[in-house]
């Protein structure tokens, strides 16, 4: 219970927790490092696949460079073996280079996935926590708090009143009607106000 009896409240100020809601709290900081872990280790992981892409290529670029200037002094002619094995060399640097532009893609979209699923899942654990706590809808009164920590409510455990707005419908003897004028001052008391 963290009202009391008479306490003027601002929208959403906390009345009342429910048994639970360390265990929600504890979730939320669990999703909060999930969200951390799938967005720091995939960008780790984007990094070293961005470095891998760059010496594929770096490989590929010498592996063709390699065949074109054996291809330039007359390979063929030179030794038909040679120029095989440089060709199988470029085409296998290509490979290997296509192979890490594809891991990388993977990588990328991997991460983005993860972080969408570990913010969507902190969403719901701070909505649960969320709703482990009682929160005054407007600035209101609390008129009325029938409740103890670790009571379960077999009614409405906080009464809340906009006092200062409030309506009053009085009853008045026929005989006092010719005394009522519009602006004359009145004292309400009512065994759910905390004072007259």
């Amino acid at each position: 219970v963290l009202a009391a009896e008479g306490t003027v409240v601002e929208a959403g100020t906390p009345l009342l927790t429910f048994r639970g809601l360390a265990a929600a709290e504890r979730d939320v900081t669990l999703a909060e490092l999930a969200l951390r872990e799938a967005d720091e280790l995939g960008a780790r992981t984007i990094e070293t696949l961005e470095l891998r892409e760059k010496v594929t290529r770096h490989d590929l670029e010498f592996a063709k460079k390699r065949l074109d200037r054996f291809a330039n002094l007359g390979g063929e002619t030179l030794s038909a073996q040679q120029m095989e094995q440089r060709t199988y060399q470029a085409q296998n640097a290509e490979m290997a280079h296509n192979l890490s532009l594809k891991e990388l893609e993977r990588g990328r979209l991997d991460r983005e996935i993860k972080v969408a699923r570990a913010k969507e899942q902190l969403e719901v654990a701070r909505d649960k926590r969320d709703r482990y706590t009682l929160r005054a809808p407007a600035k209101a009164t609390i008129v009325k708090l029938d409740l103890q920590p670790g009571e379960v409510p077999s009614g409405p455990a906080v009464i809340l009143a906009a006092v200062d707005q409030m309506q009053v419908v009085a009853e008045v003897f026929a005989g006092d009607l010719l005394k009522l004028k519009p602006g004359l001052k009145a004292t309400i008391t009512s065994a759910s106000l905390p004072a007259p």
